[in-house]
C-alpha cells in the first residue's frame, strides 16, 4: 500500500475469538516479520463494548481490528499537513481490510465512535499510537 513520504504512519491491532489458528487475544502485527505477536492473552468482552461506547455487536465479531497511527512519522516531513495524509492512508487500508473480508463472503464495517484511551488500552497501543478506527470482521 503506497504510504506518503513512504513514512508508514500505521499500525494494525486485532483482537481474535473464534479465528482458525489464532488464541483468543489481543494481537499487534509486525511488518519486517509479517507476524502477529500477542499482547494480551484472551480479552475482556465489556472493556470492548465499553471502549466502543456500547456498540454490544462489536464483542460478538470472531475478530476486530485496529488500525491506529503514530503521527509523528509524517508529520516529520509534511509537519501539520501530514496528519490528513495519515487520515487519507487510515482509510484506504480500512477499505482494503473491508474489500478483503467481503472478497471472502464475510461481513465488516468500519467502526468510528469509539474512546480513544479506552481502545488504545484495551487494544495495548505504545504511548505514541493513537487509534483511528475499528474494523469489525465476521460471518454475516
Amino acid at each position: 500500500m503506497p504510504s506518503a513520504g513512504a513514512l508508514y504512519p500505521l499500525e494494525l491491532y486485532i483482537c481474535a475469538q473464534g479465528v482458525a489458528s489464532l488464541a483468543v487475544g489481543v494481537y499487534r502485527y509486525v511488518v519486517g516479520r509479517h507476524e502477529l505477536r500477542l499482547k494480551t492473552p484472551g480479552f475482556d468482552r465489556e472493556a470492548l463494548v465499553a471502549a466502543a461506547v456500547g456498540q454490544d455487536w462489536i464483542a460478538t465479531a470472531p475478530a476486530c481490528f485496529c488500525i491506529g497511527a503514530v503521527f509523528e512519522r509524517t508529520a516529520v516531513k509534511y509537519g501539520g499537513r501530514g496528519h490528513g495524509y495519515v487520515y487519507l492512508e487510515a482509510g484506504h487500508a480500512a477499505e482494503s481490510l473491508i474489500l478483503q473480508a467481503v472478497a471472502l463472503g464475510l461481513a465488516t464495517t468500519m467502526v468510528g465512535a469509539f474512546n480513544d484511551d479506552d481502545v488504545a488500552r484495551f487494544f495495548c497501543l505504545k504511548p505514541n499510537e493513537r487509534p483511528l478506527c475499528l474494523v469489525p470482521v465476521g460471518a454475516p
